[in-house]
């Protein structure tokens, strides 16, 4: 025995100390296995398995309902309490004639007005606002345009005071000594809203519009720039940020002069000149002169028609913004 413990120490190398907490630890992992072999009964008597408990609850169980059988009457059932207790019926909203100024709260929670809507209608009238003109809602916060326009024909505005100050001057031309408006081509509609030129309009022109800030004006301006000028109103939709509503906005109180627009030569433009315009790529540009090049100046616009990177859709977008002056017809 003492001979195979020798011969076992020298096949795994070990000293005597590692050999003996070899065995030691064997020995215990073989006592581990033998004892998890046995029965949990044979160290605790007294227990009783899961299937045991179960057939003592089920015991308990059916004494219970052998000994306490409620009458009829003692509970209802859900039938009979929905009977008793009709549910209410939700009453549909449906649009009627109101005035936004003067209706009260109850009458105004007959409508299908969203709540945080009403509320912020509410809380505006409470502060002293007031809706001089149907159009005056949409600056009710959360006031979203499909909404807007399911109400618009039942409001019933009736007539008020003089506007607030305030709100007469936010409809008027103003001119400021730093910001003056001379020069601006503007139109006066029936509603007394300025409109004002797109192609020529500045910052705090377009910050007049509800849904356009600092950001979207300066946005819009330094795209304006890009292009030359807008000559269709739907290239709004092109400038990032602006949602369909706030252009719907944008064309209704605003116009266009297309003749503003500043053109390109084309037969004199080079590449990083035409490479400037938001239409525009270097590699298009870069084709464009190189067609000149070989073929000499472009005499109208019939000629882009050749190059095959630019479609038909480019070539409609792009035309508005080019010039064919001196070129051999």
């Amino acid at each position: 025995m003492r001979g195979l413990y020798r011969q076992l120490q020298n096949y795994l190398g070990f000293s005597g100390t590692e050999m003996r907490g070899f065995v030691i630890m064997n020995l215990a992992l073989g006592m581990l296995i033998f004892l998890s072999w046995l029965p949990i009964s044979y160290f605790f008597p007294d227990f009783q398995s899961q299937a045991s408990d179960s057939l003592l609850l089920d015991s308990l169980f059916s004494r219970l309902e052998s000994e306490y059988k409620p009458s009829n009457n003692q509970f209802e059932t859900q039938a009979s309490l929905l009977e008793k207790f009709p549910k209410k019926k939700q009453t549909p909203k449906n649009w009627q004639k109101f005035d936004p100024n003067q209706d009260s709260k109850e009458k105004l929670e007959t409508l299908p007005i969203p709540s945080f809507v009403l509320h912020n209608l509410l809380k505006y009238r409470d502060k002293g606002g007031r809706i001089y003109r149907v159009k005056d809602l949409l600056k009710i916060y959360g006031m979203e345009e499909s909404l807007y326009q399911s109400m618009k024909p039942y409001v019933s505005l009736a007539p008020l005071s003089k506007p607030l100050k305030s709100e007469t001057l936010s409809h008027q031309a103003k001119k400021t000594k730093g910001d003056s408006l001379s020069g601006y081509d503007t139109h006066l509609p029936s509603d007394g809203f300025t409109k004002f030129d797109i192609n020529k309009a500045n910052v705090r022109q377009l910050k007049q519009i509800r849904g356009i800030g600092n950001v979207l004006a300066e946005r819009i301006v330094k795209f304006r720039k890009g292009l030359g000028g807008f000559f269709d109103m739907e290239q709004l939709e092109e400038v990032y940020g602006l949602s369909p509503e706030v252009v719907g906005r944008l064309k209704d109180q605003a116009f266009l002069d297309p003749t503003l627009i500043q053109k390109i030569s084309i037969n004199y433009a080079t590449v990083e000149d035409l490479a400037a315009h938001p239409y525009i790529s270097w590699n298009l540009a870069k084709v464009l002169v190189r067609y000149r090049d070989e073929h000499g100046p472009y005499p109208k616009e019939e000629a882009l028609s050749q190059i095959k990177a630019l479609d038909n859709g480019k070539l409609k977008k792009l035309a508005p913004y080019l010039s064919f002056e001196n070129a051999k017809e």
